[in-house]
């Protein structure tokens, strides 16, 4: 993870907005740019969330419907912004 990418991650917890918080990290984890442990330990870390909460809201994120494609298609139209 980039320096710059670490930044965004702790930005978006530190102006915890749940649903615009967890699209913001998980496009980046979708992107690769960060992995599931890192995203826990920084939201441990600055908004002190458990690790458990993270993992749930990805399961979320993933259960909603059309799944893990879904939310690709989310981040890729996000990039046009």
């Amino acid at each position: 993870m980039t320096d710059a990418t670490r930044q965004v991650i702790v930005e978006a917890f530190e102006n915890f907005n749940m649903w615009e918080t967890y699209d913001t990290v998980f496009a980046l984890m979708t992107q690769r740019r960060c992995t599931l442990c890192e995203i826990k330990e920084i939201a441990a870390e600055v908004a002190q969330i458990s690790p458990e909460v993270i993992a749930m809201r990805r399961g979320d994120i993933l259960g909603m419907s059309g799944g893990l494609e879904a939310h690709r298609r989310y981040v890729r139209n996000m990039k046009g912004r």
